[in-house]
């Protein structure tokens, strides 16, 4: 006999493949961590990369380069690791 609910149960197993789920997953297990903790770990993870994996829509088209620097207006000897970034095409 099948499901009751066919359609809900695909939408369900399609939605444990996306990679953000994936990634949540991991967390939680891999770390022992709440859902709530690996949620705020994604969102983390998005804002620092994205600009990485092409996702954002601020990133560069196609045929240029983008580059993080430190912003033109971080006084002179602050530690690098203190400077506000800045991604440039």
């Amino acid at each position: 006999m099948g499901s009751k609910r066919p359609k809900r149960s695909e939408i369900d197993r399609l939605s444990v493949k996306s990679l953000d789920e994936q990634f949540v997953r991991e967390i939680q297990t891999g770390l022992n961590c709440s859902p709530f903790e690996s949620e705020a770990v994604l969102s983390v993870v998005r804002e620092v990369f994205a600009p990485l994996f092409g996702t954002d829509p601020k990133a560069a088209p196609p045929g240029t380069m983008s580059v993080i620097a430190v912003d033109v207006d971080e006084p002179a000897g602050k530690p690098l690791a203190q400077c506000r970034k800045r991604t440039i095409s």
